[in-house]
C-alpha cells in the first residue's frame, strides 16, 4: 500500500514538473504615445532586467505615432540585441505603428497586429507636395532605409515594402502586412496572441528559442512616474513653454526686484528646460535667436524706442522658436498654433510697452527742477529781489520783482540755473 501511495506521489511530482517546465513567464509592456527619451528609458529598463526576472519573452503591446529618430535608433539595438525573445503586437484594435512605430515592428523576433489595425508611413521628413527633397533629407530617407532594409533581412520580413514606406510613405493595414510578409501574425486579443504564439520557434542571438505561453504567467509592466515625467518634460510643446516661462521670469525680477516669486518660478522652469532641451536635437542658432528676441525686448522697456526694438525682438523669437528643435519626425515638434499665440503675447507686450512710453513722452513733467513751473511756492523770510521760498519741501533760492513778505505764496514762472524765478500774484489763503 505504502508503496503504491509513493508511486501516485512520485508520478504527481512528475507531471507537476513538466507542466512547470512547459510553462513560462511573459513580461506584457505597455508602450503607448510618442516615441521619446522617455519611452525609450522605459522599454531599456524592461528588456534590461528580463533576464533577471526571469520572463522567458517580453511582448511590446504597441500604439505610437512615432517620434524622435534617435530615441527610435536606441529602442531598436535593445530589441534586436536583447537576450530573451521579443514579440512586438500592435495593438488593440484601432492602434497603429507609423512612423518611428514600423522601424520597432521590424526590429522584434516575432511581429503581430490587431485586426484594424495599420504600419507604415516612415519617412523620416515631412515633404511638402511637389517640392525636391534637400541634400539633408534625401540623406536621411537613405539612412532610414539602410536601417529597415537590415532588420528586414535579419528577421527575414518584406524588404522590399519595408524600403518603400521610407522612400513613399505608404501604409498597410494588418491584413495587407499578415499578406505581404510584414508580420508573422493575427491577433484580435492578448488571449488569443498568447494562444497563437505558443509552439513558435525564434531565432535570438543566434540560438533556437520555443515559446510556451498557452498557461504562461503574465506580468503586466507601464511607466512609472518618472518615466512618464521624463516623457512630458522632454516634449518640445511643453519644452518650449518652460523655456519661454523661464525667461519671462527672470526678466519680470530684474526689473522689479524682490518680487521673489518671479524669480523662482523663472529659475526652476528655466532649468527644466534646459535639462528637456538635453534630450532633444536643439538647433543652437534658434535658441540664440529667442535669447536675442527677449534681449531686445528687455532693452524696449529700459531704453523706449517706441516698438523698434521691441518689434525686432518679437521677429527674433517668432524665427527662432521655428529653428528651436531640429526634429524629423512629423508632428513632433514645437506646435505652430503655440509658437503663434507666444509670438502673439510678446507683440502685445512690446506694444503695451512703447505705449506706456509714448504716454510718459507726452506727459507735463511733474518731479524735479522742471516739475516746479507753475507751482505755488512760500516765502520764509521777507526779502525785496532775493529770498528763500519752501519749494516742493525743500529750500530754493528766489528772485522776485517786487517786494515778498513772509509766508506770502508766489507763483514760479521761471528757472535761472538753482534759483526760482517767483511773482507776487499767487493768492493768499
Amino acid at each position: 500500500m505504502m508503496k503504491r501511495w509513493m508511486g501516485i506521489l512520485l508520478l504527481w511530482a512528475l507531471g507537476t514538473t513538466l507542466a512547470l517546465a512547459e510553462s513560462s513567464r511573459v513580461q506584457w509592456i505597455m508602450l503607448e504615445g510618442s516615441i521619446n527619451p522617455g519611452s525609450e528609458s522605459f522599454l531599456q529598463e524592461a528588456l534590461g532586467t528580463a533576464q533577471n526576472d526571469a520572463f522567458d519573452v517580453s511582448v511590446i503591446q504597441l500604439n505610437t505615432p512615432g517620434g524622435l529618430s534617435t530615441s527610435m535608433r536606441d529602442m531598436v539595438q535593445s530589441i534586436a540585441n536583447a537576450d530573451r525573445p521579443v514579440v512586438v503586437w500592435v495593438g488593440p484594435s484601432g492602434a497603429r505603428a507609423t512612423s518611428a512605430g514600423t522601424f520597432l515592428v521590424y526590429a522584434s523576433h516575432l511581429a503581430a497586429m490587431a485586426p484594424g489595425t495599420h504600419l507604415g508611413s516612415a519617412t523620416p521628413v515631412s515633404l511638402g507636395e511637389g517640392e525636391t527633397p534637400s541634400a539633408k533629407q534625401t540623406k536621411a530617407m537613405e539612412d532610414a532605409a539602410a536601417l529597415i532594409r537590415g532588420l528586414a533581412e535579419q528577421r527575414g520580413r518584406n524588404a522590399d515594402w519595408a524600403e518603400k514606406a521610407i522612400t513613399d510613405g505608404v501604409s498597410l493595414t494588418a491584413e495587407q502586412a499578415l499578406e505581404k510578409g510584414v508580420v508573422e501574425l493575427a491577433a484580435a486579443s492578448r488571449a488569443q496572441l498568447l494562444q497563437t504564439l505558443d509552439g513558435q520557434t525564434l531565432e535570438v542571438n543566434g540560438r533556437s528559442v520555443t515559446l510556451h505561453t498557452a498557461q504562461a504567467q503574465v506580468v503586466e509592466r507601464t511607466p512609472d512616474w518618472q518615466e512618464q515625467f521624463l516623457s512630458v518634460i522632454t516634449h518640445p510643446n511643453v519644452v518650449y513653454v518652460l523655456l519661454l516661462i523661464g525667461f519671462y521670469g527672470l526678466v519680470f525680477e530684474f526689473l522689479n526686484p524682490g518680487v521673489v516669486f518671479s524669480g523662482v518660478i523663472g529659475a526652476v522652469a528655466l532649468v527644466l528646460a534646459l535639462y528637456g532641451l538635453n534630450w532633444l536635437p536643439v538647433n543652437w542658432a534658434g535658441l540664440l535667436l529667442i535669447a536675442l528676441g527677449l534681449a531686445f525686448m528687455v532693452a524696449e522697456a529700459y531704453q523706449p524706442s517706441f516698438g523698434l526694438l521691441g518689434l525686432g525682438g518679437v521677429a527674433s523669437l517668432a524665427t527662432g522658436s521655428v529653428l528651436l528643435l531640429d526634429i524629423q519626425a512629423p508632428g513632433y515638434g514645437i506646435d505652430g498654433s503655440l509658437i503663434a499665440a507666444m509670438t502673439l503675447l510678446s507683440l502685445l507686450l512690446v506694444v503695451g510697452v512703447a505705449w506706456m512710453a509714448a504716454k510718459a513722452y507726452q506727459r507735463q513733467q511733474v518731479s524735479g527742477k522742471e516739475g516746479l513751473l507753475g507751482d505755488t511756492v512760500v516765502a520764509l523770510e521777507d526779502f525785496e529781489q532775493a529770498g528763500s521760498v519752501l519749494a516742493q519741501g525743500e529750500h530754493w533760492q528766489a528772485q522776485s520783482d517786487s517786494p515778498v513778505k513772509k509766508g506770502q505764496k508766489l507763483n514760479v514762472t521761471g528757472l535761472d540755473g538753482l534759483v526760482l524765478k517767483v511773482t507776487t500774484q499767487a493768492r493768499n489763503k
